[in-house]
């Protein structure tokens, strides 16, 4: 009876819940997700500004390669509305966001 018990606890401890999601599962899910970013669409991220990574057993959020694009493409537009407004318009502008 003791062979017995221990192969049943031996089948115990390596059962495995097939319901859990593998790491990699987890991250396709998560990457594959739209986002709600504007001013181009990437395919990587999906707009969403961030992957998520699984390396060496943990898991984490890792910034999409195009976030630098955006910050510029935003810098961008400021400059070009900065160049377009009068300073009249601009003081007023500032007004409104403070």
């Amino acid at each position: 009876m003791e062979g017995l018990e221990h192969l049943q606890s031996l089948r115990r401890a390596t059962t495995v819940n097939t319901t859990e999601w593998s790491c990699d599962d987890k991250a396709k899910a998560y990457n594959s997700r739209e986002g709600n970013l504007t001013g181009f669409d990437c395919p990587v991220c999906k707009n969403k500004g961030n992957i998520m990574v699984f390396e060496n057993g943990y898991e984490y959020m890792q910034e999409c390669e195009c976030m630098e694009k955006r910050r510029s493409l935003s810098k961008m537009d400021i400059y070009l509305l900065n160049d377009r407004i009068t300073e009249e318009q601009y003081t007023e502008l500032l007004g409104l966001m403070g």
